[in-house]
């Protein structure tokens, strides 16, 4: 549900990384990611590098190393050794395995490389970490994490829901969400298949969310995806605030 950039790197060598020929040796090429764009504090996230190995050029190992933006240091790093070392393998850096969800707040290069006995090559990807941690009541087995970004500021007093055709709302009862910060606030819905939303403020549809021209806001269509999932939803306006 996020767009990722990949881009391929060059790592520094020594002597022996090198052929006869003085040409690099070359390991199994880390063809992609599966990192979102914005990892949050608190959330427990996997993530995975999709390598391509064959017969002769296995995959022995991928070792990923995390990096703060711009810098040279190293603030999380593992080795995954996979079970599959030809074909296009799959290799998982578990959340518990990672800890990226204890990153501070900023932006990150993640490298993974894969290497074997012929040498190694590498590939980064970037991603951000929001200055905000979600709570544990946004984050619910079975559930959609929904976080709403909304540009204009609202009263601490505002409680803000979400309604919908979801279970336990049926359009008339709303899910209160939790305010993180300013202009941010989360809630676990049971989002399903074919299930629509909105945004509302204390539970009226005269203060529900609304487009840039004070238009009513389009009904929202669940997210795809499973748990642990997280849904990124932006309002522009709201009622009673302007419209």
């Amino acid at each position: 549900m996020f767009a990722v950039l990949l881009v391929a790197g060059v790592i520094s060598c020594s002597p022996d990384d090198f052929t006869v020929n003085g040409l690099p040796k070359q390991g199994p090429v880390v063809a992609g990611f599966n990192v979102p764009g914005l990892l949050f504090a608190g959330v427990p996230t996997d993530v995975s590098a999709t390598v391509n190995g064959t017969e002769t050029n296995p995959v022995s190992k991928v070792d990923f190393e995390v990096y703060k933006k711009g810098t040279s240091e190293i603030v999380k790093s593992g080795t995954i050794t996979p079970t599959t070392t030809s074909g296009v393998v799959v290799v998982t850096w578990t959340a518990s395995a990672s800890g990226l969800s204890t990153l501070a707040a900023g932006d990150y290069m993640m490298r993974a490389i894969g290497s074997n006995a012929n040498g190694k090559t590498v590939s980064q990807t970037y991603f951000s970490v929001p200055d905000y941690v979600v709570p544990q009541a946004c984050q619910v087995v079975g559930q959609i994490t929904v976080i709403m970004l909304t540009p204009q500021p609202l009263a601490v007093s505002e409680v803000v829901g979400a309604v919908g055709s979801f279970a336990g709302s049926g359009w008339g009862t709303d899910t209160n969400m939790i305010r993180i910060k300013e202009g941010v606030y989360c809630a676990a819905l049971p989002l399903a298949g074919g299930d629509q939303f909105k945004f509302r403020l204390n539970a009226s549809w005269g203060t529900q969310e609304k487009k840039d021209n004070c238009n009513d806001g389009d009904n929202r269509s669940a997210p795809g995806g499973v748990w642990p999932s997280i849904s990124i939803q932006n309002v522009p306006k709201w009622g009673g605030y302007g419209c």
